[in-house]
């Protein structure tokens, strides 16, 4: 091969292997701004979890102290001796149930463990459940706790007897009390305990207090008189402005309850349920037609279902989704005893039979325990509460008698 040929070989083999280099060598400044970036995404979430994780205070921490003392506990088991009439109320705190005795107040896990036990020291004691958190108020001294499964978060007190108390998943609380020189006095507070809100009401009566589910606000179902009779009221705060960002008024009707549906709010009322935009100078309502309200069941997230009293002594449902959407409309033969929305779905207590209804599977029954006074769905079973016992039952749901409809 002619000198001149083999140079020019050696040359473009030359030529190649510079062009290799210089393709790895940008493959591996590629990799190295892939990596910086995933790094700095990263660092920005873990920021973003421990600023969510010290913010949340005494919550974050009950939630580490609640797995840690109740997981592979069996405790007692089911079911519990109450004796007659003992359970003053009962609500569901996640998969646990909470029992108000005249005596006490305690927490049982799936498995029957006791995770918390307080001896009551309230007067006149009621409870509110919310998602894992609970919240204990003496409607006679003006003090509340929230509370974990398995022990106090922390305390507050008002000066005077309270209306009624509110809280949210996160572990916001608020409540509402007779004041001096007004009508009645609105109060709310962190996780933490520190209070983030208050507000004096010149004439109405709070009848139900929610907080917003970020915590940054509250809303407040009140109920005034005046010389035409009653009305009433809603509010919605937020607390970095001065004014309620929502004030409307309802003449000749009674709101019970409110539940958040994004920047929006839906109230329950003795006439209609109405749905209320932030700012709006009026409300949507979803009127009733007449019709008694018997019962209602807000869940956390903004399902709404409406029990009515309709003609022939028969009773009507109807759920509204999360979007104000009319998800069912049905009537029934006979009444139920109870009435509960979770998670989209609906449960309906006949003695002792528990009716469920959701868009997936429609009707389905399940039984519960002879006597059954009251019962709280969770997951694939159910908290029956007889007159002598409490029991876990599980459930098998099949299809709904037909007599019932």
């Amino acid at each position: 091969m002619p000198y001149r040929e083999t140079r020019s070989l050696r040359k473009d083999k030359q030529k190649q292997a510079a062009a290799k280099e210089s393709s790895r060598e940008k493959r591996r400044q590629a990799s190295l701004r892939r990596l910086a970036r995933s790094a700095a995404i990263l660092a920005l979430l873990a920021a973003a979890v421990v600023a969510g994780w010290a913010a949340l205070g005494p919550v974050r921490l009950s939630a580490v102290t609640d797995f840690r003392k109740t997981v592979g506990r069996r405790g007692e088991g089911w079911p519990i001796e109450t004796g007659s009439g003992s359970v003053l109320q009962a609500a569901p705190v996640g998969d646990s149930l909470t029992l108000l005795w005249p005596t006490a107040l305690e927490i049982r896990n799936p498995a029957g463990y006791r995770g918390l036990h307080l001896k009551q020291a309230y007067t006149d004691p009621a409870i509110r459940a919310c998602g894992p958190r609970l919240l204990q108020f003496d409607r006679a001294s003006g003090k509340l706790a929230l509370l974990g499964k398995t022990g106090p978060l922390h305390e507050q007190e008002l000066p005077r007897a309270l209306f009624c108390a509110g809280l949210n998943r996160r572990g916001d609380t608020a409540a509402a009390c007779r004041a001096e020189g007004a009508a009645s006095e609105l109060a709310a507070w962190d996780t933490r305990g520190a209070k983030a809100f208050g507000w004096r009401c010149e004439r109405e009566y709070p009848a139900a207090l929610q907080p917003a589910k970020n915590g940054r606000g509250l809303a407040a179902c009140l109920i005034g008189t005046d010389q035409a009779g009653i009305y009433a009221r809603f509010v919605a705060f937020d607390y970095d402005k001065d004014d309620p960002v929502t004030d409307l008024r309802l003449p000749d009707a009674w709101l019970y309850g409110a539940a958040q549906r994004g920047n929006s709010w839906l109230a329950v009322g003795d006439r209609a349920a109405y749905l209320i935009k932030s700012g709006a100078g009026a409300p949507e309502p979803y009127p009733y037609e007449g019709r008694a309200l018997q019962a209602f069941s807000l869940d956390e997230r903004g399902w709404c279902a409406v029990l009515l009293e309709d003609w022939d002594n028969r009773a009507l449902l109807r759920v509204y989704d999360q979007r104000g959407a009319l998800a069912l409309e049905q009537g029934f033969a006979r009444r139920p005893q109870q009435l509960v929305c979770d998670r989209g779905s609906v449960y309906l207590r006949f003695d002792s039979a528990l009716l469920r209804w959701n868009k997936r599977t429609g009707f389905r029954q399940g039984a519960l325990p002879e006597g059954t006074q009251e019962a709280f769905p969770a997951g694939g079973a159910a908290y029956a509460i007889t007159v002598r016992s409490v029991e876990r039952v599980p459930l098998k749901w099949h299809a709904a008698e037909e007599g019932l409809f």
